[in-house]
């Protein structure tokens, strides 16, 4: 069931959720450049749900398990990351 939702149109979050808190800690997010099952589009607008520092790093030639796929890359950026 938690795959299925992402099979609803992108726009089912906001009629759910129309106000979500803000996310107050510092996030990052790791993006594999060609996940086929998630798209980048749904990066786009996280920003502004995080009002705490955030960085988007994407990830090329790497699909939707990134931490499967670069365990190096992953791991490297997971410390850059904690140590900031």
């Amino acid at each position: 069931n938690h795959y299925r939702q992402f099979l609803l149109p992108q726009n089912w979050l906001k009629n759910f959720y129309p106000q979500p808190s803000l996310i107050t800690a510092p996030t990052l997010v790791l993006w594999g450049k060609e996940d086929s099952f998630l798209s980048q589009k749904l990066t786009e607008g996280l920003d502004k749900l995080i009002a705490a520092p955030f960085w988007l790093k994407v990830i090329p030639e790497c699909g939707h398990w990134i931490q499967q796929e670069v365990p190096h890359t992953v791991n490297r950026e997971l410390l850059d990351f904690l140590r900031k």
